[in-house]
């Protein structure tokens, strides 16, 4: 039904619809039959004019996805009527929408939600607790958003974006760093799981951990740190180190003209080059210094090779050093244009299986 813009109103008569796309149409008026498809799975509307979202879509009991964009009608309670019904949904997207200003504390409550994206809604004031499942998080340009409420993710992934969130509290800032320090050794006891042993190589790369968050300093849980672009450290054997976690703070006064950027790191050890690893990411602009957190399983993978080759020559300690790089890819009139972006601090932290068991063991002890 895209680009139905003479479409003012829409209704159902079937209760066999399940997905219900509704993009860039001129429809202003949902009726309330839509909640009589009780198997629908999604429902997208972006680009509409909408006067009435009708209560009865929290009646969607097996809704998996939630999708709308720049919808002024959305607001706190309307979202707490839905989510009271709508406990199926993996899946919650609402860009733009300006009159949210303190997502319901309920969301707590939908369990089997894996994504939540409230990027660009500029009255945001608030996240409450959210469920363990949530894999993705993206709150860019939320310039209203002070607080952050304590979660603890325990799935497969991690990716939580909260660029430009200039008023976040530092509370705030402290509670998304222990929920990226505590998801580390879930993410990573599930790629070891579904490995069977600690072979990187045969991994799944649809498993990732990426934080991007507004701050200066490099968390004090990443182990190795430095107030410059490369970090040198010393390893004590380790038999199951499994993977490495990299992180860089960006300079604010670095020069962002949109585009794309990209981060890097080098891993010399004892002096020859033993993995390069590249993120990519996009930041349309920056309002403060910005810490980046990522991890890169085949870069893990040849390090951890190269150590376990060096281990095997000789019992001593192995010295690595790692070298970051940042850049921004604008693209200008004719032509791409790339810059330096300044590095502040950096750090790196090398992970092991049984680490992680430790932590989880405690956790659930401490529950």
């Amino acid at each position: 039904m895209r680009k139905c813009w003479n479409l003012k109103e829409f209704s159902v008569s079937s209760d066999e619809l399940r997905d219900l796309e509704l993009d860039e149409t001129g429809i202003e008026i949902l009726h309330s039959s839509v909640a009589r498809s009780s198997n629908s799975k999604s429902i997208g509307l972006r680009g509409l004019r909408l006067v009435n979202l009708p209560d009865q879509l929290s009646c969607l009991t097996s809704l998996n996805a939630l999708r709308l964009y720049d919808c002024e009608i959305i607001d706190d309670l309307k979202l707490h009527i839905f989510f009271d019904g709508m406990l199926s949904l993996r899946e919650v997207t609402l860009k733009r929408c300006g009159n949210i200003i303190d997502l319901p504390s309920n969301t707590k409550h939908l369990l089997g939600l894996r994504s939540l994206d409230v990027m660009g809604c500029r009255r945001l004031r608030s996240l409450p607790e959210l469920p363990p499942s949530i894999a993705t998080l993206i709150a860019d340009d939320c310039k209203s958003l002070e607080i952050v409420s304590t979660w603890r993710s325990s799935g497969d992934q991690m990716y939580f974006r909260f660029n430009n969130c200039v008023q976040l509290i530092e509370q705030s800032l402290h509670n998304i760093m222990e929920a990226a320090a505590y998801s580390i050794p879930y993410c990573l006891l599930h790629k070891y799981k579904y490995m069977g042993d600690c072979s990187i190589h045969k991994y799944n790369s649809i498993h990732r951990y990426t934080i991007c968050v507004t701050g200066s300093k490099v968390p004090e849980w990443i182990k190795y740190r430095a107030a410059q672009s490369s970090v040198t450290i010393e390893l004590p054997q380790i038999s199951d180190l499994t993977s490495f976690f990299f992180c860089i703070v960006v300079d604010v006064h670095s020069e962002i003209n949109g585009g794309s950027q990209a981060f890097g790191c080098t891993c010399y050890l004892e002096g020859f080059k033993a993995a390069d690893s590249t993120h990519g990411t996009v930041l349309p602009d920056m309002k403060s210094d910005d810490v980046f957190i990522w991890t890169d399983d085949s870069a893990s993978q040849m390090i951890v090779d190269e150590i376990r080759s060096r281990n095997q020559q000789s019992f001593a300690n192995v010295k690595l050093r790692f070298e970051f790089s940042a850049y921004n890819h604008a693209m200008i009139p004719s032509k791409r244009e790339t810059s330096k972006l300044m590095i502040k601090e950096c750090g790196v932290w090398p992970v092991s299986v049984s680490e992680c068991q430790k932590f989880v063991e405690q956790m659930e002890i401490e529950r």
